[in-house]
C-alpha cells in the first residue's frame, strides 16, 4: 500500500512542478492570466 501511495504522490509532484516551471515562465512573459492558471494547478496538487 505504501508503495503505491509514494508511486501517486510522485506523479502529482511532477505535474506540479511541471505546472510551476510553466508559471515561472509565464510570468517572465508578462502573461500573468496564464501564470495564475499554472500555479493554481500547482498549488491544487
Amino acid at each position: 500500500m505504501a508503495a503505491t501511495t509514494t508511486n501517486y504522490t510522485e506523479i502529482q509532484d511532477e505535474e506540479a512542478n511541471a505546472s510551476f516551471l510553466l508559471g515561472k515562465r509565464d510570468v517572465l512573459l508578462n502573461n500573468y492570466q496564464s501564470a495564475c492558471d499554472h500555479l493554481s494547478k500547482a498549488c491544487e496538487r
